[in-house]
């Protein structure tokens, strides 16, 4: 979207300077000063390239094909994400919005108006277009002929396989502490860990009886065991009790 912005903002400027030139500027006469002894405006007619290449307008319809191809394939590798360098992506859009704007002019004149005029040097009179087409195209030469840096994750947010990330150092709470080397354990503490006394017992426990560090301590009364209830004998059967007895035993109990 900024580069579909860029391009409209580049073609407005050069075809609303245009527009006031050939208003306000007499064709191939009148002057117009811009800067006093550095640069003025003019109005002049160019059929040719840029400063005055192939004039004629034999190559008209071949600029102007020129210009719609390189616009939209600019346009295919942006859209489809082929592009992924930006500073390569607003040099080309860049030029391909200059070369649109001289397209224009072909297409509804057969003409480019041309009006910057250097007063301090014999230069081309040119126009915005192809300051855009000019000065972008010799940047982006020189970036396309330096070593290119190679990308972080940062930048574009991809990374080549076989490359490490770099972790991004963390800020804030951090729940899992870092390593770091234990404290001294007191030797006393050592002692305690090896004898096994380490709550302040009375004696380190004895494997072979684990309970004679209790022997001699009274036992409080709430703990005794209680005594136990004498046991009952079943009471003898019938049979069992009168086993024994003689008639006599008898007739004194019932009399």
């Amino acid at each position: 979207m900024l580069y579909a912005i860029a391009a409209a903002l580049v073609l407005v400027l050069d075809q609303g300077l245009k527009y006031f030139v050939t208003l306000k500027i007499a064709l191939n006469e009148g002057v117009m000063k811009l800067i006093p002894g550095v640069m003025s405006l003019v109005n002049v007619h160019n059929t040719g390239m840029a400063f005055g290449f192939l004039s004629g307008g034999a190559f008209r319809w071949g600029f102007v094909v020129i210009a719609l191809l390189f616009a939209g394939g600019v346009a295919y590798a942006i859209a489809t994400g082929k592009m992924k360098n930006k500073r390569l992506c607003w040099l080309l859009v860049l030029i391909a919005a200059g070369g649109l704007g001289n397209a224009i002019d072909r297409v509804l004149y057969g003409y480019v108006v041309d009006m910057f005029r250097t007063e301090f040097m014999n230069f081309a009179v040119f126009n915005v277009a192809d300051i855009f087409v000019t000065v972008c195209g010799i940047l982006l030469c020189v970036c396309l002929l330096l070593p290119e840096k190679k990308a972080t994750p940062a930048e574009d947010g991809t990374v080549s396989a076989g490359e490490e990330v770099p972790q991004k150092e963390k800020t804030g709470f951090v729940l899992r502490s870092k390593k770091r080397p234990a404290p001294e354990v007191p030797e006393e503490v050592k002692e305690r860990r090896r004898t096994g006394k380490l709550y302040d017992e009375p004696a380190p426990i004895n494997a072979e009886d684990p309970f004679a560090e209790f022997d001699g301590l009274e036992v409080p009364a709430e703990l005794e065991p209680a005594p136990k209830a004498p046991e009952k004998k079943p009471s003898a059967s019938v049979e069992e009790e009168l086993a024994g007895l003689t008639v006599d035993d008898i007739l004194k109990e019932i009399l």
